[in-house]
C-alpha cells in the first residue's frame, strides 16, 4: 500500500488532483523523516497555488491541472541537493565506503550496543552458573531472543542514527521480532517444563534439594520473558519514533 501525502487543508477536492504525482515523488525522495513530508507540504501547496491560478484565468479543470503540473520543478539536481542537505554525517561518511565495507561497518555498529551487553553479562553476572542451570535449552533461548534484540538495534541504527528512510529501510519495519520474541518465551517455557519433568521423576527427599531443584527450571523462563520484553518494548519504542517522524502509517 502506498503512502497518500499528508496535505493542507484544501476546500472541495482539490486536496486530491495531485496525490498520484505526489505520491511518486514522494516514494523516490530519498529524505529523512521528517523533512520529506514537509518538502511533500511545500510541493503540494505550490501545485495547489499554481491550479488555482490556472482556474482564475479561465482555465478548464483538466487544462489547469496540466499546467499546474508543468510548473513542477524538482529535477534531479534539486533532488541530489536536497538529499545531501538533509542526509545524516553517518549515512553520507557509509556513501563513502564499497558496498561491501559498508554492509559489514552496519552490521558491525548495530550490533555493538548488543554485545556491550553480553560482555557486560558475563563480567558482572556469574553467567555460566545461570547457563548451566537452565539446561541445554538456554542456549536456543540466548540465540532466538539475541536474534529479535539485534533486529530491533538494526533498524534502530538504520532509522535513528542513519537517518536512512528509503523504502528499503522502511522494508524493515515487519514482525519478525515479534515472532523471535514469541518463540523465545515458547522455548523457555518448553525448557522449564522439560526440566520440571526429570526433576519430578526423580524428587529428592532432602529439603535442600527439592529447594534446588524447584528453582533450577526456573531459569531458562526467566531468561525468556527478559528478552522477549526487551524486544517487544523497543519494537514498540521504534514504531512511536518513525510516527513522531511523521512517517506515513502505511510504512510502519
Amino acid at each position: 500500500m502506498t503512502a497518500v501525502p499528508v496535505l493542507r487543508p484544501v476546500s472541495g477536492n482539490e486536496g486530491n488532483l495531485f496525490t498520484e504525482e505526489l505520491v511518486q515523488i514522494e516514494s523516490t525522495l530519498r529524505l529523512p523523516y521528517p523533512a520529506r513530508a514537509e518538502v511533500i507540504e511545500e510541493l503540494a501547496a505550490d501545485l495547489l497555488a499554481a491550479y488555482r491560478d490556472e482556474r482564475a484565468l479561465g482555465q478548464n479543470e483538466d487544462a489547469a491541472r496540466r499546467r499546474a503540473l508543468s510548473r513542477l520543478d524538482l529535477d534531479e539536481d534539486q533532488r541530489r541537493a536536497l538529499e545531501a542537505v538533509h542526509a545524516s554525517a553517518p549515512l553520507r561518511l557509509l556513501d563513502r565506503l564499497p558496498p561491501a565495507v559498508r554492509s559489514w561497518l552496519q552490521a558491525a555498529l548495530s550490533a555493538a550496543p548488543l554485545a556491550a551487553m553480553m560482555v557486560f553479562l558475563m563480567v558482572e553476572v556469574p553467567v555460566n552458573d545461570v547457563l548451566r542451570h537452565g539446561g541445554p535449552i538456554v542456549t536456543m533461548v540466548l540465540a532466538f531472543g539475541s536474534l529479535g534484540l539485534l533486529l530491533e538495534m538494526q533498524r534502530f541504527f538504520i532509522w535513528f542514527v542513519l537517518r536512512d528512510h528509503s523504502p528499503e529501510a522502511l522494508k524493515r519495519n515487519n514482525a519478525t521480532p515479534l515472532y523471535l520474541a514469541a518463540a523465545t518465551v515458547l522455548l523457555g517455557l518448553l525448557g522449564t517444563a522439560i526440566r520440571y519433568y526429570r526433576f519430578l521423576g526423580r524428587l529428592p527427599a532432602d529439603l535442600p534439594s527439592l529447594r534446588l531443584g524447584l528453582r533450577e527450571p526456573l531459569t531458562s523462563v526467566i531468561i525468556a520473558c527478559c528478552l522477549a520484553a526487551l524486544t517487544i518494548l523497543l519494537h514498540g519504542a521504534l514504531s512511536a519514533g518513525l510516527r513522531a517522524l511523521r512517517v506515513p502509517e502505511s510504512r510502519i
